[in-house]
């Protein structure tokens, strides 16, 4: 039976109402869960950065961690004063020297004395005057605890010697200046009374000017003895209690660091250092570093099933019974589950060596689908001797066994192994089969037939060796299954046409001698082999590999096929694991358990 390209349109795509949203879906999903790896890798890498780019890797939590605040508290010491002057005459300014508390020669002091930089002192410690209790607090803030108290009492220290230095060179300045007045109006009084003493004439002037100079100088000595009575001066300001370690958050530590950028508060009222707001638990707070990973694995997780569904998008390969047939415009006709990794690797025939599974059964609708083929070309036959069958070079088919060509667009799509399956469904019914290798470029098909080569052919293969002259046919481990080989095998100078015109002989010999004749031929698309035994086979099977074989190349060979009029079946639809509902009844079908039988024996009881 032959496909006819002008009589026979490829089959239109066949839509189920309302169950397109579900085969999307379904085709979505498995995308994404072929390329599962890409998933992996996306969640990999979005667990990685969200673990690594949690603040303090290490484990502890940045916005937990504990900051520290030293206050030291100053008081003004006025007594005996009004307005802030002290009795030695001095003011103790309380903005001045809040403000030179983290300005100025105080913080190089301190840096100086406890090993740290100037910058760093002045960043940390702030003073704030109290005006109301005429008072001034040092606030200083740091990681560590006794290094805040450390630095909060050195500044309160450093403050009170400066100011005390500062005092004690004006009151010196000051009794220096009075000290040279006074010996100046001492020498101004001995010059006028020598000037009297002297003058014969009217001395009222100079009598006038020396009550001036003694006037002047007895409310000067008078300003000497005060001052001098009063003592050196002090600072004017004395401890009245000392820093402790007071623990702060994070929301307090960062407004005392901005408070102290902003610079001290010159109003005179009351300082904010212990006022600071209070941050609620969660405030600041940022995720763990398992739930930052867990989150960036779901990002992760995300991005990779986009990417996954856009891979699949524009992935060509066909994947699916529905794109095998609107490609080729050929019906699948079975579809062949995938094997596993070893049996791939022991090249096995599994319709062989496991006939129950679903594999050998997938290969006999094909092996049914032959029979028939070639039933209905023998009945067309045989129904009118004016009317015969023609193969594709016109000439009258012969009859005899059937010639089955097994081709596939490219290498690596299952065409050996299907060609050594549907020798055994094929023998398993008693049919004589004959596996012919026409790949001499790349011949594997005896891996899959033979244990090891015979020492010689047998007795039934004589008359073929002797008709060819060139190719022996040997028995392989399936029973009434032969296999040739060697046409042109490992000879890389034979000639492409000559090893043709042999597998035509071969193939017209055979035809009267076997049942079933198999052609395992080289890729359709790779080379010309393929094409030049057309004319002498009954069928034609395209094999296609699920996730291999790309639309062009199944659309491409389906069309060359047609347009040499290909006496094409049908194709065979490898690796496809798209059929789960069939392998679930399959199963049920040989499970023999008594929970099934019960079930089987209640509903024939219902029937």
């Amino acid at each position: 039976m032959r496909i006819d390209s002008a009589s026979s349109p490829p089959p239109a795509a066949v839509t189920i109402s309302g169950g397109g949203d579900v085969t999307q879906l379904r085709r979505y999903l498995r995308g994404v869960r072929r390329r599962w790896p890409v998933l992996v890798a996306f969640c990999f890498v979005g667990a990685l950065v969200g673990w690594v780019s949690t603040p303090n890797a290490k484990g502890a939590v940045v916005a937990d961690q504990t900051y520290y605040q030293g206050v030291h508290t100053l008081l003004a010491d006025n007594t005996g004063t009004s307005g802030g002057a002290s009795a030695t005459g001095t003011t103790v300014n309380l903005e001045q020297a809040a403000f030179l508390a983290n300005k100025g020669e105080v913080p190089n002091r301190v840096a100086n004395k406890l090993g740290l930089s100037a910058e760093m002192v002045s960043a940390n410690c702030l003073g704030q005057s109290l005006g109301g209790v005429s008072s001034i607090q040092i606030t200083c803030v740091d990681a560590n605890g006794d290094r805040a108290v450390m630095l909060s009492n050195t500044v309160a220290t450093e403050l009170i010697q400066y100011l005390a230095e500062t005092t004690k060179a004006t009151y010196e300045t000051k009794r220096d200046s009075i000290q040279a007045k006074l010996d100046d109006l001492t020498r101004q009084r001995s010059d006028l009374e020598a000037k009297i003493a002297k003058t014969s004439g009217d001395t009222t002037v100079l009598n006038a000017q020396l009550d001036s100079v003694s006037n002047q100088y007895r409310i000067t000595y008078e300003q000497y003895q005060l001052l001098a009575s009063n003592g050196q001066p002090s600072a004017g300001l004395s401890t009245v209690q000392t820093a402790t370690p007071l623990a702060i958050t994070r929301a307090e530590y960062q407004a005392l660091r901005t408070q102290i950028q902003s610079g001290p508060d010159l109003t005179g009222g009351a300082t904010a250092t212990t006022l600071a707001p209070k941050s609620s638990p969660s405030t600041g707070k940022p995720a763990s570093a398992p739930l930052r990973g867990a989150a960036g694995a779901f990002l992760g997780l995300i991005l990779g099933i986009v990417v996954a569904l856009v891979l699949d998008r524009y992935d060509t390969r066909l994947r699916q019974r529905e794109e095998v047939e609107s490609a080729t415009g050929l019906p699948v006709l079975a579809e062949i589950p995938p094997l596993s990794s070893k049996q791939q690797h022991d090249v096995e025939v599994v319709a062989f060596t496991n006939r129950r599974s679903r594999t050998a059964e997938a290969y006999r609708v094909v092996r049914t689908a032959l029979i028939f083929a070639h039933a209905a070309a023998e009945a067309e036959r045989g129904e009118s001797g004016t009317v015969p069958v023609v193969n594709g070079n016109g000439e009258a088919a012969p009859a005899g066994g059937q010639v089955v060509m097994v081709t596939s667009p490219g290498p690596g799509e299952g065409k050996t192994t299907t060609v050594s399956n549907l020798a055994a469904v094929m023998a398993e019914g008693g049919l004589s089969v004959l596996v012919i290798n026409c790949d001499f470029r790349r011949p594997r098909v005896q891996k899959y037939l033979m244990d090891e080569p015979e020492e010689g052919p047998p007795a039934d293969a004589r008359g073929l060796i002797a008709a060819t002259g060139q190719v022996k046919a040997v028995a392989t481990k399936m029973p009434r299954v032969r296999l040739v080989t060697g046409i042109g095998e490992g000879d890389l100078d034979a000639n492409p046409i000559e090893i043709v015109g042999i597998q035509k002989r071969l193939i017209a010999f055979a035809r009267q001698h076997y049942d079933v004749v198999l052609l395992d031929t080289a890729p359709f698309l790779t080379t010309n082999d393929a094409s030049e035994l057309l004319a002498d086979s009954d069928a034609v099977l395209v094999v296609i590999r699920c996730g291999k074989t790309r639309r062009e190349a199944a659309r491409r060979t389906s069309e060359l096929l047609l347009r040499l009029e290909a006496p094409l079946l049908g194709t065979v639809f490898t690796d496809s694991a798209d059929a789960p509902s069939a392998e679930y009844y399959y199963h049920y079908y040989l499970d023999d358990s008594p929970t099934k039988n019960r079930g089987r024996s209640v509903e024939g009881q219902r029937a």
